[in-house]
C-alpha cells in the first residue's frame, strides 16, 4: 500500500506479538542486527509489551510501530522504528529502523524518520544518532537522505560502524 501516509503508534500486546517475534528474528540474520544483541524469545516480548509504558524519559527507549494508514481499521503495519539510548543531559537518543522486507524501496524509511523527528522534538530530544554497518548501503543512503551526517567522532575509512548524527534543533513540528 503506497499512500505516502506513516503513523507511528506504540506497540500492543495482542496486536503485535506474533509480528514483532517474526520480525526480530528476521533481523538477527540481516544488517539491522542490533551489535552483539540476543535474540529474544516470544516470551521476552511478550513480558515487554505487557510491562511497556511508552515513556521516553522513565524508559530511556520507545518503540513505535510503523503503520501505512490513518484509518485503524485499514492500517497495515509495516515496521518498527525505536528511540533508544536517550541521555536526558544532551537530550539525544540513539534511532533503530526495521522496515518489512516486502514493503522497502517505496520511501517509507524515510517517511517514518521524518515523522520520528517530528515527535522525538515534541518529546524533547535535540539530536538523533544512528549507528549504521558501512556495508549496509540501503541504511546509508536512507539516514543521509533523511538529513542525517556523518557524525564528528567518526574515522573515515576505519571499516567500524557509521554514526549517523541530526540535529532538530528548529525543527518544525508540522508535517512537511
Amino acid at each position: 500500500m503506497d499512500n505516502n501516509v506513516v503513523i507511528l503508534r506504540a506497540p500492543g500486546l495482542e496486536r503485535d506479538l506474533d509480528r514483532l517475534f517474526r520480525w526480530e528474528l528476521t533481523r538477527r540474520r540481516g544488517y539491522d542486527a542490533p551489535i552483539g544483541a540476543p535474540v529474544p524469545s516470544r516470551m521476552d516480548l511478550w513480558a515487554f509489551l505487557r510491562g511497556y509504558r511508552h515513556d521516553l524519559a522513565a524508559d530511556g527507549q520507545m518503540r513505535f510501530m510503523i503503520d501505512t494508514d490513518e484509518d485503524a481499521e485499514d492500517a497495515v503495519t509495516i515496521g518498527t522504528v525505536d528511540l533508544c539510548d536517550y541521555d536526558a543531559d544532551d537530550s539525544s537518543a540513539y534511532v533503530g529502523i526495521f522496515i518489512a522486507e516486502e514493503m522497502r524501496g517505496r520511501g517509507y524509511g524515510k517517511m517514518t524518520l521524518q515523522a520520528l523527528s517530528i515527535e522525538a522534538h515534541r518529546l524533547g530530544v535535540s539530536v538523533l544518532r544512528a549507528v549504521v554497518a558501512p556495508e549496509n548501503a540501503a541504511s546509508v543512503r536512507l539516514f543521509e537522505s533523511a538529513g542525517f551526517v556523518l557524525g564528528p567522532d567518526h574515522a573515515p575509512d576505519s571499516g567500524s560502524l557509521l554514526t549517523y548524527v541530526c540535529s532538530l534543533s528548529g525543527y518544525s513540528l508540522k508535517s512537511e
